[in-house]
């Protein structure tokens, strides 16, 4: 989905109407906007932070906020092939730094290539943890909903049903797009927070009232989504072998007894999986049957829609005099959304220009800002037109991102003097670590993989404490040494048990104990190898802990 796409749908509430404003009709040219499939443009997005100087914060919090404070992104060009696959090449400015990148995006993965960096960055999309099974459906769904009639039908009519905020206008314009001039309808629109609750109140009472077209909705989703449906309905049931139904052990042959067993102890029908299944089937069927009927599926549909909004209108109207002071608080005057959209005459959105301000209301915990303000801007070209999005070159291989991935492990992606690196490791600090150690007692703990002192010396097991400074530790069992590699700060620390020798990058380094196995666990003293991985370590006499930190 485009930039375009994602402004727009989230907006909505503050433009839509049913209604034409000077001749122009909003409800055609909006829908055009967000089905639109395919266009080249620009644009740019910048966030202003302005800070509450009276907040309570740490400085570290105080000093994070100041990184965002004014970040703007420059997008110099926007490509979108379809619904699911466009590229964009651009700069990031944040705080001192000034940050080239590209991106692609494909319905399987978000491809980041970002100045400084080794290998592209691959965001894969698929959630490889999901069902096989469920994946063709999954797959067919999301072809249907992005389906341009669909999505037609989809956002006429929210639209529909959306009032006109209390200023809103057209006129006649002509800009400069792409090096031409063209004559444009420029759609004005503003807003306040104030105004936001009794908009949205509006338009669930306007859902409430328009039964036909929320029946005419529901009857297109149907249609549409009715054939996957009921084909993963009619697999869920016959996911229960009619064979295991009503089966008895006694008698069967070895063929049944093998579909009748789901291993070599379990009957199917005493699995969990079994059980569950054998319980929803006669559900799934009734669910099936009702579906079946165009008309009776329809109309429940449509009853437990209407009764979802009545429950929405009832909290929206029976709001207490605590949580009504709550709300006009937090939806206040100070904050506002004005929005300029340039529309040509074939109603496709050619250029955009938004600005927005969120004031955070005064109160003891702020988070330190006092508001936030959003400008966005963009000019398309080519709208549905021939579109060819760029991609990304990936012969060097690629760097995957994925959900088990440490801080550490992307900065190793990156250029040490690159101005990503910088803003990482120095401005955001995301491999920043604290981390406490309970000493207790000091005593050693047989078969406890916990400190412990010897001749005064705190001693940690090795892979527990290395792991956590985001060092990787290796055992060679040939020659009975341990290395420890910091591949951010490229160290290398090579230790034997008995010896109080470190080999630190090649050199011989004399450790206060030596390293100790107890009970096939290997520990060394710690304040060597913290600082040797470029931590440091402070003593807490009151918790007995021992507090380490890395930058």
């Amino acid at each position: 989905m485009s930039w375009s796409k994602v402004l727009f749908v989230a907006l909505l509430v503050i433009l839509a109407s049913c209604q034409a404003v000077g001749g122009f009709d909003v409800n055609k040219a909006l829908v055009e906007a967000v089905v639109a499939k395919s266009m080249e443009g620009k644009g740019e997005f910048a966030l202003h932070l302005e800070m509450d100087e009276k907040a309570q914060m740490a400085p570290e919090q105080r000093a994070m906020l100041k990184v965002f404070e004014k970040m703007t992104v420059s997008l110099e060009s926007i490509k979108m092939e379809s619904s699911a696959r466009m590229s964009v090449k651009g700069t990031a400015s944040i705080a001192s730094y000034t940050i080239p990148f590209e991106a692609g995006v494909t319905e399987e993965q978000i491809v980041l290539k970002v100045d400084g960096g080794k290998k592209p960055i691959v965001f894969n999309l698929k959630d490889q943890s999901a069902s096989t099974e469920m994946e063709p459906f999954l797959t067919e769904l999301q072809k249907k909903l992005s389906d341009g009639e669909l999505s037609r039908g989809i956002m006429s009519y929210f639209i529909k049903q959306l009032p006109n905020p209390s200023k809103i206008n057209v006129e006649n314009v002509s800009e400069l797009i792409h090096g031409e001039t063209v004559s444009l309808h420029k759609l004005h629109s503003e807003i306040t927070g104030k105004e936001l609750l009794p908009l949205v109140k509006a338009f669930v009472k306007n859902v409430l009232k328009d039964d036909e077209s929320l029946k005419e909705l529901i009857g297109q989703l149907y249609d549409a989504l009715y054939p996957i449906i009921a084909a993963e309905l009619e697999k869920a049931i016959k996911s229960v072998p009619e064979e295991v139904e009503g089966m008895d052990e006694e008698g069967m042959d070895e063929e049944e007894m093998d579909l009748y067993y789901v291993d070599e102890l379990t009957p199917y029908n005493s699995s969990p999986i079994g059980q569950v299944k054998t319980v929803m089937q006669p559900i799934v069927t009734g669910i099936k049957a009702v579906l079946d009927d165009r008309d009776i599926a329809i109309e429940v549909i449509h009853t437990e829609v209407k009764q979802l909004f009545v429950i929405a209108l009832v909290a929206l109207e029976s709001t207490g005099k605590e949580a009504q002071k709550a709300l006009d608080t937090a939806f206040n005057q100070d904050s506002w959304f004005k929005t300029d959209l340039f529309f040509d005459n074939s109603f496709k959105l050619r250029k955009s220009d938004t600005s927005m301000k969120i004031a955070v209301p005064p109160q003891e915990n702020s988070g330190g800002i006092a508001s936030v303000g959003i400008t966005m801007s963009m000019e398309n070209w080519n709208v549905n037109g021939n579109v060819k999005a760029d991609s990304i070159p990936m012969q060097g291989g690629a760097f995957t991102f994925d959900k088990g991935m440490k801080p550490a492990d992307l900065l190793q992606n990156f250029d040490p003097n690159s101005a990503v690196y910088q803003l990482l490791k120095k401005d955001l600090g995301i491999a920043k670590i604290s981390l406490p150690l309970f000493l207790g007692t000091g005593e050693y703990v047989p078969n406890r993989q916990q400190p412990f002192i010897e001749r005064g010396v705190t001693m940690v097991p090795i892979r527990f404490i290395a792991e956590r400074l985001n060092a990787k530790v290796e055992w060679n069992s040939t020659d009975q040494t341990i290395t420890v590699t910091d591949p951010l700060a490229s160290r290398t620390i090579v230790l034997r048990g008995g010896s109080n020798i470190a080999i630190v990058d090649g050199k011989s380094t004399a450790m206060e104990v030596e390293v100790l196995i107890r009970d096939d666990n290997s520990f060394v003293p710690l304040t060597f190898i913290v600082n040797q991985l470029g931590g440091k370590t402070s003593w807490n006499e009151a918790m007995r802990t021992v507090i380490i930190t890395k930058d």
